[in-house]
């Protein structure tokens, strides 16, 4: 079984230990507070190093991501300096990925009731939130981010994104060399409830941010308000809707009546991956043309863009998701949702091969042998070259600035991807017909399309059928349903029983050797 565990600074009242099912595997995760003693957290994390799957940093931030970029406070380094084996993750990945998924959610379940009310957020302190504050801003709403009220206890508030951009770029340098304590309550400072900035609470729809923080200033009528946050308690639950918020969203899940901080889920999932290490925001996966509803199911964290209508439109939205998310994102992977026979294992193989050198496209090849000794009844569509016969995959790796650069080209050549001639009549007429007499090799026919539309490209050629093995047809739908039956029996077919040997009897009398006269 995998085991997270999230030591914090904060209130050992909130301690909890769940095992929860995620994708078909039990994790155990458990959150210990140390009451705001920040050295018994550090020797807590060095006794259990080595000994879990991944560690959360709870009650604390290691650092804040403004626009892509890390700030490390300074204070809270220290408490992870005895860590030698066990990855650590504070939450940022989650904070910067799944929360900005807050107000499309509460637009499809609470939409009308919000607008109604007037679309207004008051966001607790943005810099620690940036996913969140930027998706608000960027769905309409009218925002106000209280990070020198909340942080400094400044009563000013930052009315946009600019701002807050303005804020972060003068004060984040400085205030993550302050003690953490200055910034957030610790302890059982967690569980002091001051009323304060009420215009504020008042003048909002939505308050978002985090839990401790919406409550340590929350005035006592809150008839009507729709909060957004997280580590939210049982009891944090009931004083919620004494006060009368109406809606309590959380960002993360809630598990055996109380929903984790992202720390502990990010710990979980890191956990879970068994890569002994923090994912990245590159591991992220977009998916284009599905919603939620989907059900669709992934170890690595999920993100959903609505179909574009055309093949380069959601290519191009996918790779402003990858920018969106992690700024300085270089190359994505694009994959197509009808190579069901595809393994993890050769998506591995070809990150690790297309990252050995630095160029704007890879685009897989599968030769036409390869193809049909898997798939012999597959009919593929191929293209003849003087050294093989080759079909294309549909699993390939891009530089995103491929997106922005040769457009016109690039619709012409995908919505000619069936036809290999009409392809290369785009890239030149020279080239349909050197192409159409089988004059080029395939390295020749990369170096003539890379120079004529300006860019680098290489070519790999797979010795596995199955990245290019699609289902265009009704009868390779019905070839690959079978395959993969055919690979479930398989799985679920026992071991043959080996035959017992047979106990070998007495030792046979020695034949008497004949006396020699």
């Amino acid at each position: 079984m995998k085991h997270a565990v999230s030591i914090s600074i904060g209130s050992s009242k909130r301690n909890k230990a769940v095992e929860v099912n995620l994708l078909g595997e039990t994790v155990r995760i458990e959150r210990i507070g140390t009451d705001g003693d920040m050295e018994a957290a550090a020797l807590k994390y060095q006794e259990l190093d080595g000994k879990v799957d991944a560690f959360g940093v709870g009650g604390a931030d290691l650092g804040a991501i403004v626009e892509g970029k890390f700030y490390p406070f300074h204070s809270v380094q220290k408490l992870i300096r005895y860590i030698k084996k066990t990855p650590v993750v504070d939450g940022g990945g989650l904070k910067n990925t799944l929360e900005n998924k807050a107000p499309g959610f509460l637009d499809r379940t609470i939409g009308d009731y919000i607008n109604q009310r007037g679309r207004k957020v008051m966001i607790t302190v943005g810099v620690d939130r940036w996913g969140l504050s930027k998706s608000f801003a960027e769905a309409g709403y009218e925002t106000v981010f209280c990070d020198l009220m909340f942080a400094l206890d400044i009563p000013i508030p930052v009315r946009s994104m600019k701002g807050l951009r303005t804020l972060a770029s003068i004060l984040i340098p400085i205030v993550t060399r302050f003690p953490f304590e200055w910034l957030y309550p610790t302890g059982e400072k967690q569980n002091e409830h001051r009323p304060k900035y009420n215009k504020w609470y008042e003048w909002a729809t939505v308050i978002a941010g985090d839990c401790l923080y919406i409550k340590r200033h929350m005035p006592f009528n809150m008839q009507g308000k729709v909060v957004v946050a997280n580590t939210t308690t049982p009891e944090d639950v009931e004083f919620f809707r004494k006060c009368g918020v109406k809606y309590l969203i959380t960002t993360t899940p809630v598990l055996e009546g109380r929903s984790f901080g992202t720390n502990m889920m990010e710990a979980a999932l890191v956990a879970l991956s068994g890569r002994g290490r923090p994912l990245t925001f590159e591991e992220l996966v977009i998916v284009i043309g599905l919603s939620p509803k989907s059900g669709l199911t992934c170890k690595k964290p999920l993100h959903y863009v609505s179909n574009q209508g055309r093949m380069l439109a959601n290519i191009t939205a996918g790779v402003n998701k990858s920018l969106e998310l992690n700024p300085k994102c270089e190359y994505v992977l694009v994959v197509s949702a009808d190579i069901p026979t595809l393994k993890g294992e050769m998506v591995d193989w070809l990150v690790k091969t297309c990252m050995k050198t630095k160029d704007d496209l890879y685009y897989g090849v599968c030769p036409r042998e390869v193809m049909e000794s898997r798939f012999p009844d597959s009919n593929r569509t191929y293209t003849k070259l003087k050294d093989m016969e080759v079909c294309g995959a549909d699993i390939n790796i891009t530089h995103v600035r491929m997106v922005t650069e040769h457009l016109d080209t690039w619709e012409q050549l995908i919505g000619n991807r069936k036809s290999p001639l009409r392809q290369a009549a785009v890239i030149g007429l020279d080239t349909l017909f050197q192409l159409a007499t089988g004059q080029f090799t395939l390295q020749g026919l990369v170096e003539r399309a890379s120079q004529r539309i300006g860019i680098k490209g290489r070519a790999i050629v797979w010795d596995k059928a199955e990245p290019c093995m699609d289902v265009d047809k009704p009868h390779q739908l019905e070839l690959l349903r079978e395959d993969l039956a055919r690979q479930q029996r398989a799985k679920r077919k026992p071991a043959p029983l080996r035959k017992p040997r047979k106990k070998s009897g007495a030792k046979k009398a020695a034949k008497p050797k004949a006396k020699r006269k």
